[in-house]
């Protein structure tokens, strides 16, 4: 029986190409363009209405119109002259959730970390992530209007003054809650029990601190999605929690998506409301965010990096050689005993109606690599090609997490993102073309037989053990249109070879007789063509460069 497939087609290297091809059209207009325009001179949006004397104001209307500036100068005069208390509080608080943010990014971008008690805030300035000192705009006396932005030991900072609490109302509110201005971009992280939230200290991921988890500043999810490649980095913080035996799942919040063209086009996301989701302008739900016939998911959490073994139990975690040698029916057996079996190893809920795990769905993989792709628009995730199959690329963890090449094998292109989906091992989903054939219940199983929301089955009909991969690829995705969100036909240019989406020249092998089931990813030799678009067939054996991931979801 044939084992994953290892060939380049002529296209091995080293893995050590440089893949990366990011290119960005946009025009940018400075502040001083805008503000020498003229306002009114030949605005067409600028004139009289029809039937409206143009010489002039009635009394009324000046009344109104009076009556108008008025309210509109109690909502200026505090906003922007920073006169009521209730306002600079409000301004206060956002000053400091703003250093903390920008701090973090800054760090980020060293090599080498400051000296504890540092105060970091005129080297934010010089190095460009905050134009400028700003000023305290509460408290009196001296240094009153003073910020300090101080290196603790443990990598993280501490802004000075902190957070206040909000007295009285905000203006033009009507509670004296404090009234952030923030709008929504979207679901927040759904933590299950057993879940601790992760900020990164510049080395490691550690706990959130609790301000880091009441200001929300722990994730960030960019709401402009045009971001270029270094706002990303600085800023583009995906969601990172750990369980209680240290294995990292990132959350992939709900969305909907668009491709324009399959072979150079654009993917566009809008990230939705809940479990609203926005489909005008050719936009579609997403299938991982729909887990059955009752339940819709805000978001789903994945699994950060290959999946490595802990004698026999999953585990998550940097710097550790992948599982692998390992069937899909084992594969299957051993994500869903981190919830039925091993519950406590991990802190978690062991009532199914709670929490879910499960190994990875086409589905839930293409939802990453749609994610990724509108993220970092053309430029391409890094490939793990370390030989040892060390999970992000390195067994020194801080190497992983720091290094600027290892770095760049994560969705985000820093710590935050999700690893492995470029190279490293090929990876099983729990996905298959179902012909039929002895391999599925050979090395598959207990998969095959499980329910359909832990499967992404592709039917044949009527089934057709022999069918080929041009017939496969043909009928599961032109005539059925099954593979909707899963990073197959949609970027897909054949049924073999490499792939012409972005130019990744990923591969595109179809499942087919006796290798029903789906790989992802790529080998760590495959250069060019391992990608997150890569696409293959396997037997569901156990092989050598064969690994998983699982995924764990929160249903309450």
């Amino acid at each position: 029986m044939e084992e994953l497939r290892k060939d380049n087609q002529g296209k091995s290297n080293s893995g050590t190409e440089n893949k990366n091809r990011h290119s960005r059209d946009g025009v940018e207009h400075d502040v001083t363009e805008l503000q020498s325009e003229e306002p009114y001179a030949g605005n067409p949006h600028v004139r009289f209405c029809e039937g409206v004397n143009p010489r002039g104001f009635t009394l009324l209307e000046l009344l109104a119109v009076l009556v108008i500036l008025a309210a509109l100068a109690t909502i200026a005069i505090p906003i922007f002259i920073n006169k009521g208390g209730t306002t600079r509080e409000i301004a206060h608080n956002e000053n400091v959730r703003t250093l903390q943010k920008q701090a973090q990014a800054y760090l980020l971008s060293l090599d080498t970390m400051p000296a504890t008690g540092a105060d970091i805030l005129q080297p934010m300035v010089t190095a460009g992530f905050i134009k400028e000192t700003p000023t305290n705009p509460i408290g009196s006396g001296t240094g009153s209007g003073v910020y300090t932005v101080i290196m603790n030991a443990n990598g993280t900072v501490t802004v000075s003054p902190d957070i206040v609490p909000v007295t009285g109302t905000a203006v033009g509110g009507d509670s004296g809650e404090e009234e952030s201005g923030e709008t929504f971009i979207c679901n927040p992280p759904n933590l299950v029990a057993g879940m601790t939230e992760q900020n990164f200290n510049g080395t490691d991921f550690i706990p959130a601190t609790e301000q880091e988890k009441t200001d929300k500043s722990w994730y960030s999810y960019r709401a402009d999605l045009d971001q270029d490649a270094a706002d990303r980095v600085a800023n583009e913080k995906w969601a990172n929690a750990k369980l209680l035996d240290g294995s990292l799942f990132v959350w992939i919040p709900r969305y909907t998506y668009k491709i324009t063209e399959a072979a150079s086009g654009k993917i566009e996301i809008k990230y939705s409301n809940g479990t609203t989701d926005d489909t005008t302008d050719g936009f579609k739900a997403h299938p991982a965010f729909t887990w059955d016939s009752t339940t819709q998911l805000t978001g789903i959490w994945v699994a950060k990096f290959e999946a490595s073994s802990n004698g026999g139990i999953v585990q998550v975690k940097p710097g550790i050689a992948s599982w692998r040698t390992i069937t899909v029916d084992a594969i299957y057996t051993a994500c869903r005993a981190m919830q039925i079996t091993n519950s406590a190893t991990y802190g978690i809920n062991s009532d199914t109606a709670v929490v879910d795990t499960h190994m990875m769905k086409n589905s839930e993989w293409g939802a990453v690599a749609y994610l990724a792709e509108a993220i970092r628009d053309r430029d391409e995730i890094g490939i793990n090609d370390n030989s040892s199959y060390y999970t992000g690329g390195s067994s020194t963890v801080a190497t992983v997490y720091t290094n600027a090449t290892n770095k760049e094998m994560s969705t985000t292109g820093n710590a935050y993102g999700i690893y492995d989906l470029n190279g490293g091992a090929w990876e099983y989903v729990a996905s298959y073309v179902a012909n039929g054939n002895g391999s599925l219940t050979t090395y598959g199983n207990s998969l095959v037989t499980a329910a359909t929301k832990y499967k992404d089955a592709l039917t044949l009909s009527p089934v057709n053990t022999d069918m080929g991969q041009s017939e496969n690829y043909i009928y599961t995705g032109t005539t059925l249109l099954q593979t909707d969100g899963m990073a197959l036909h949609e970027v897909m240019s054949s049924y073999t070879g490499t792939s012409t989406f972005q130019g990744y020249e990923d591969y595109q092998y179809f499942p087919y007789s006796t290798n029903p089931f789906f790989i992802r990813g790529g080998f760590y030799v495959h250069g060019t063509s391992a990608g997150a678009f890569a696409g293959n067939y396997g037997n569901g054996s156990a092989d050598s460069s064969g690994s998983f991931r699982p995924v764990l979801l929160g249903l309450e």
